[in-house]
């Protein structure tokens, strides 16, 4: 769904019994940077929304897990080249209902031979 230029989209996910088995991450659309949604008893959902702004890429998006608390997490992507793109990822996790947030910033760079 794109309202005014900016792509939003919502996600429900329900894992009976425990969590499912992975190698290093999951394809499931509930999981955020941090908390990887099959591994998360219960109901989890996530919302999401991006747009490209001046050659900038932005995505917001925030996830609550019923075991594993909840995740806020900001992207913004730029790609100078096609073989060159510079990324920094704020997040704002807590891993359980009743942890305190953890705050994080991660900026990468990347070169595609």
């Amino acid at each position: 769904m794109a309202l005014s230029g900016v792509d939003m989209s919502i996600a429900y996910n329900h894992m009976e019994d425990k969590g499912a088995g992975m190698v290093g991450v999951d394809s499931m659309y509930t999981s955020s940077w941090n908390i990887f949604a099959s591994q998360d008893i219960g109901d989890s959902w996530k919302i999401d929304a991006s747009t490209e702004v001046s050659g900038v890429s932005a995505s917001a998006s925030y996830a609550d897990y019923e075991t594993k608390g909840n995740e806020l997490d900001v992207i913004l992507g730029y790609e100078l080249s096609k073989n060159v793109s510079f990324d920094a990822i704020y997040t704002n996790t807590k891993y359980t209902e009743t942890a305190k947030a953890d705050n994080a910033i991660e900026l990468s760079g990347k070169y595609t031979f």
